[in-house]
């Protein structure tokens, strides 16, 4: 089942001027000292037979500050603001008791947000996550923090269980952290480094990684919806066409065939040309069968 969430979960965009410029990729226009304030609300949903497997509805704030410029590139600091409450629900026995227990141990995650603490990445001029600018120092700020709070909340033994369901042990934080850090930035930025479609599709074929290893051939078509005054819309639709049949082929589940090529993938994006940031974006991925259903949105909202 864990197998099944992530691959179809895993819905990754790739990130690989101006208006008569059509050749030019799209690329942040940053001064040192702006910033910018990122508001993501969305929900993802997936039932197979009448099982409702994940139900959830998140929002989630970001503030993007440009520290300094050094050469041709940026280092962007990002920090997480407070997180509010979001609820996990599910019909499945197997699944509810897990659920339940992170539902009563979000009070905690919610307290441990408040803490967080900003990090730095190096980005290209182009808009590409290149770097975590010391990591090492930035781990170790980790996990005094953490660790500090650990000690010092007085949490019982289930609730101090709850949190090793999140925080996994002490040998793997480090690489979660870094996958964690690199893919939060990366979604931010990704408007940025790819070509500007003004005067055509840009097609691209890729592979999709999934958590369990495998690589889904996907086909990324970028298209210009419009472009009023400084401010252009970008349509990115994702095709993927491997069948989850052919990638669960031993499982029990795959005895119906869930058609990737069948899935609605479209994220839009609104790209203000004179200032070289994103306005706002929105996400939507559908799928419907008879044995399966996928819904999950996003709406991205940036503001100063």
């Amino acid at each position: 089942m864990t197998k099944i969430i992530s691959a179809i979960f895993l819905i990754v965009i790739v990130s690989c001027g101006d208006k008569d410029q059509e050749s030019e990729i799209l690329k942040p226009k940053w001064v040192p000292g702006d910033y910018k304030l990122f508001n993501e609300k969305g929900a993802m949903f997936f039932r197979t037979d009448s099982d409702t497997i994940v139900n959830v509805e998140y929002e989630k704030n970001l503030k993007l500050t440009v520290i300094k410029k050094m050469g041709q590139d940026y280092i962007v600091e990002i920090a997480l603001q407070p997180l509010p409450d979001f609820v996990m629900t599910t019909t499945m026995d197997s699944l509810r008791n897990l659920l339940n227990r992170l539902n009563n141990a979000q009070g905690i995650i919610k307290d441990l947000s408040k803490f967080n603490i900003p990090y730095k990445v190096r980005v290209s001029e182009n808009g590409e996550v290149t770097d975590i600018v010391d990591f090492d120092s930035y781990f170790a700020e980790y996990l005094d923090t953490y660790f500090g709070l650990r000690d010092t909340m007085q949490l019982g033994e289930e609730e101090k269980e709850d949190l090793k369901l999140i925080i996994q042990d002490n040998g793997t934080i480090a690489d979660q952290l870094q996958t964690a850090i690199i893919k939060e930035a990366s979604e931010l930025l990704s408007v940025y480094n790819i070509k500007n479609p003004v005067n055509g599709d840009i097609v691209k074929e890729t592979t999709i990684p999934t958590k369990t290893g495998e690589l889904l051939p996907t086909t990324l078509t970028y298209h210009s919806k419009s472009f009023t005054g400084d401010i252009q819309e970008i349509e990115l639709n994702i095709k993927i066409e491997e069948s989850l049949h052919n990638i669960l082929a031993d499982s029990t589940m795959a005895k119906e065939k869930f058609k990737y090529d069948d899935m609605i993938n479209l994220t839009t994006y609104f790209f203000n040309h004179k200032t070289g940031w994103l306005e706002h974006s929105t996400s939507t991925v559908n799928y419907k069968s008879d044995k399966f259903e996928v819904k999950s949105w996003s709406n991205v909202k940036v503001s100063e």
